[in-house]
């Protein structure tokens, strides 16, 4: 990811702009790689240029986000998707469900859903795998 970095930073300088690939490519090799500050700084720059956050990398920053405790970010991630409407991907919806579930987020858990029934996406009997059994 230095390289990478190195490689955006020379095209910034030359005034060249990063396309939306090279955005989520960025996005998701710092989530993946534990720079997860970089991550979420370059995925507002991605909001602010009006480009999409691919799913790949939006799932990659929430995984990220959650495990690192950054509770606000995630917060604000979560909030501009479903501000957005972008969630036109079952995969994405999937993993907000999750990480707002294991947070005991309710309500976040609950707007997803209604997200998801808006878009035509219903979960798939999978999303609470892991939730313990009622008794």
């Amino acid at each position: 990811m230095n390289e990478a970095d190195r490689v955006f930073k020379t095209m910034l300088q030359r005034n060249h702009k990063p396309n939306a690939a090279i955005y989520n490519l960025m996005i998701h090799g710092h989530s993946r790689g534990g720079n997860v500050h970089k991550a979420y700084n370059l995925y507002m720059e991605l909001e602010h240029s009006s480009f999409a956050c691919h799913t790949v990398a939006v799932i990659a920053l929430v995984k990220a986000l959650a495990r690192e405790g950054m509770n606000d970010e995630l917060s604000r991630l979560l909030q501009n998707i479903l501000r957005s409407c972008r969630l036109n991907d079952a995969k994405v919806a999937k993993v907000l469900v999750e990480v707002n579930f294991k947070e005991g987020n309710m309500d976040a858990v609950l707007n997803v859903l209604t997200e998801m029934a808006k878009d035509g996406l219903l979960p798939d009997g999978g999303i609470h795998s892991s939730a313990p059994a009622s008794t």
